[in-house]
């Protein structure tokens, strides 16, 4: 049975304060030197009570849930990654901030958490006393989002700082970019940079060419932290060119001489942005309408994985963890599927750094659930 550290104990109570997009960009503010001293006790406290947040979540779970083996591998992670962070001491100087950064760099990566978890979830859907299980791993991969882009932000920053002393006059040439948050990304040309690696591979896979169509507005930026988009556009175009691919494969009983597209479309207003990417494939069978955004599910069955097939369909983590990474920061992502083929629609929020960022306490889930009224599909 999973007990909760001291340290967890001290921390679960403090305030955990929403973790929004134009806070997360605004922390580059300030003098230098105390700013940055700032910064690091903020993260510092933020990271801390996230962490004993989700050991709390852990110690509440059914007993056969807290007794999985990938559970209390997750569990244990990240009691270290508290005791240590925790353990760094009081921010008050320079020295200090790079005596964290080091306990961050060591400990904040929380790997293991996501494969763990969706390795649990597979054990333990059947069992009747954890049919809450995926809620719990939302808002386990939730909190793990908040401490690794609070962590990240902090060490952007840091190298920012550093750069600005060698070079005042070129430091911070690209005004779009605040740390790891990018408000103007231009999203159709990281679709295209993905994409050519994701025909690569599937050709590699199928042996057949796809290629990438692109609509709407070539030039449509939105503000999100670029790695996440990153994740997000490559899970959705490696899904997209799979079922094309297979489709294409079928209706031509093995001939591999034609192409398979796949469309991307940007559509922007004052609202956000919506990407959508569409296939012509099968469509989601009705069968597995249920089990897509459950992390551990797939629909790749285990005898076809290969070292090919590993370059474009994961283990059960890659569409769920997507739309985490959507919602996390007021976004979404939906599916539209029907025989004909599937279309996703992610979409970004519109954001500023001047929004104003008050952090009210978190919910449980720090998800935005519904599209808003703006945004037409």
């Amino acid at each position: 049975m999973l007990r909760l550290p001291r340290t967890a104990m001290r921390w679960k109570d403090q305030r955990e304060l929403l973790l929004s997009l134009p806070k997360l960009a605004s922390l580059n503010r300030g003098p230098r030197e105390t700013g940055i001293v700032e910064q690091a006790a903020f993260v510092q406290e933020q990271v801390c009570v996230r962490l004993a947040r989700s050991l709390q979540h852990f110690v509440v779970q059914p007993l056969d849930m807290q007794m999985d083996r990938f559970v209390q591998q997750a569990f244990h992670e990240k009691a270290i990654a508290l005791e240590s962070i925790a353990g760094s001491g009081t921010v008050s100087s320079v020295q200090k901030v790079d005596r964290l950064l080091s306990s961050l760099r060591e400990n904040c990566s929380l790997r293991e958490t996501i494969p763990c978890l969706a390795r649990a979830c597979r054990d333990l859907r059947d069992h009747s006393s954890t049919s809450d299980c995926e809620l719990f791993v939302e808002n386990i991969i939730s909190h793990r989002i908040a401490i690794r882009a609070l962590t990240e932000q902090l060490f952007a920053l840091r190298d920012e700082e550093l750069f600005a002393l060698r070079d005042e006059e070129h430091a911070f040439a690209n005004m779009s970019k605040s740390g790891i948050v990018d408000l103007e990304l231009p999203i159709i040309d990281v679709a295209l940079q993905i994409g050519s690696s994701v025909v690569e591979a599937c050709e590699d896979v199928y042996g057949i060419k796809a290629e990438v169509n692109v609509e709407g507005d070539p030039h449509a930026c939105v503000s999100c932290v670029p790695a996440h988009a990153r994740y997000i556009v490559r899970e959705l175009l490696k899904n997209a060119m799979r079922a094309s691919l297979e489709r294409r494969i079928e209706e031509h009983e093995g001939d591999k001489s034609n192409f398979a597209a796949v469309e991307v479309k940007a559509v922007k207003n004052v609202a956000g942005t919506v990407l959508t990417i569409s296939d012509r494939g099968c469509g989601i069978p009705p069968s597995s309408v249920e089990n897509i955004w459950k992390y551990g599910y797939s629909s790749v069955p285990a005898h076809d994985y290969s070292s090919k097939m590993l370059q474009i369909a994961g283990q059960g983590v890659g569409l769920p963890l997507a739309r985490t990474y959507a919602r996390h920061f007021g976004g979404d992502l939906k599916l539209c599927s029907t025989e004909h083929g599937t279309d996703a629609h992610v979409y970004f929020k519109a954001f500023t750094v001047e929004e104003n960022s008050a952090m009210p306490r978190v919910a449980s889930m720090p998800c935005s659930t519904s599209w808003p009224a703006q945004i037409a599909l």
